[in-house]
């Protein structure tokens, strides 16, 4: 309002000025018309053929709505050219610049539109990797959490800076998951508008929002090296899960057929089929031993589970390899992550990408002679 009068009356106005009935009376729509025009035309008097490159038409609508507070003090009525009264902000003359301004936005005859339009998947993906990438703490932590804490629950900026770890729980129904509250959404007003939201983890990394919290948690009490390979471990054991679960699922739908043709013998025979008790030929890495030590590969049954007929058939990998697993499970008795171990074996091996048939080989040496970063005592 301030800067309208000014313009206006031609007299300069302080911020802080508060304008009397008897002044806002004295305002038409033509002056209103003017201003605005000058606000998007750059002149007062705009010919037929100007274009409104100085400003959008919902900018002239925010003017009128700002301006028509003051003068409903005057008056509430819409404007009346014949008595000359009523608001003037509410005429015609003035409605009918606002739908002109929008209707040369429309024909690219106006001002560009400063709206922000949604993240493509692409783009989202790419900040992402810009900011775990960083070596920043929070950019690498906690603001790749707070993006993908609102992908999760499609929230603003506001709900996922205002959450603290005392506001996730673990849901009653599903421990395997988190909930939470979004109380600081802009429609929240009482308890009952921010009801519990569950969180869900996800195999991608890149999206997984319990990884994401888990790497914000333990970053803050761990630096460096021990934090990354404790969150890979974290995540490489939440993939085991979920791939686990998976192929659960589809050999309970396929028990299901199993035991209406063969009985509870099919069901049996039908397992074994299933998670068949077969090494691979040749594991490229540690890792790929591990896994296939734990979890299994191919969906063949993880060597860990395997029975002392099923060892029997396979019985020179299984001892060639059973001393890369021994002592893995060694150094996580000792407290150490599955990952951390696998590192100081390559360490000791030497380095990553020694291939695997040599790191056994190593590991024999080291059992006879001992070897004190693996915790391997001579002649053990």
């Amino acid at each position: 309002m301030v800067h309208f009068m000014r313009r206006t009356n031609k007299i300069n106005y302080p911020m802080d000025y508060q304008f009397s009935v008897q002044e806002l009376s004295r305002v038409v729509p033509d002056d209103i018309y003017r201003w605005m025009c000058f606000k998007v035309y750059g002149t007062e008097e705009p010919g037929r053929n100007e274009k409104p490159i100085y400003g959008t038409s919902n900018s002239l609508a925010t003017y009128k709505k700002h301006l028509s507070y003051f003068f409903n003090a005057v008056q509430i009525t819409a404007w009346n050219a014949v008595s000359k009264t009523g608001n003037p902000s509410r005429s015609v003359i003035v409605n009918d610049l606002i739908a002109l301004v929008k209707k040369k936005e429309c024909r690219g005859l106006g001002k560009e539109s400063q709206a922000d339009r949604a993240f493509e998947k692409s783009e989202f993906k790419q900040l992402l990797d810009i900011l775990m990438s960083s070596n920043e703490f929070d950019r690498r932590y906690r603001y790749s959490t707070m993006l993908k804490f609102m992908f999760h629950l499609i929230g603003r900026g506001d709900d996922a800076s205002h959450v603290f770890q005392s506001t996730l729980e673990v849901s009653s129904q599903y421990p395997w998951a988190l909930t939470t509250r979004l109380r600081w959404s802009k429609n929240v007003r009482d308890r009952r508008r921010c009801p519990l939201q569950i969180l869900l983890g996800s195999i991608d990394p890149t999206y997984c929002v319990m990884l994401a919290l888990f790497a914000k948690v333990v970053s803050t009490q761990r630096t460096g090296i021990d934090t990354q390979n404790t969150v890979t471990s974290h995540y490489t054991e939440i993939s085991h899960r979920l791939r686990r679960m998976e192929r659960n699922v589809e050999r309970t739908a396929m028990f299901r057929g199993a035991r209406t043709m063969h009985g509870a013998g099919g069901v049996r025979a039908r397992e074994d089929q299933l998670t068949p008790a077969i090494l691979s030929k040749c594991p490229r890495t540690v890792y790929d031993l591990w896994v296939e030590y734990t979890v299994g590969t191919g969906g063949n049954k993880p060597a860990c589970q395997f029975t002392t007929k099923e060892r029997g058939k396979v019985k020179f990998k299984y001892c060639r390899r059973k001393i890369v697993w021994d002592v893995i499970l060694n150094m996580c008795n000792r407290q150490l992550t599955a990952d951390v171990a696998i590192d100081r074996i390559y360490s000791q091996c030497g380095g990553i990408g020694t291939p695997v048939n040599r790191v056994i080989s190593e590991l024999k040496r080291f059992k006879k002679e001992g070897n004190q970063v693996l915790f391997m005592t001579a002649g053990r």
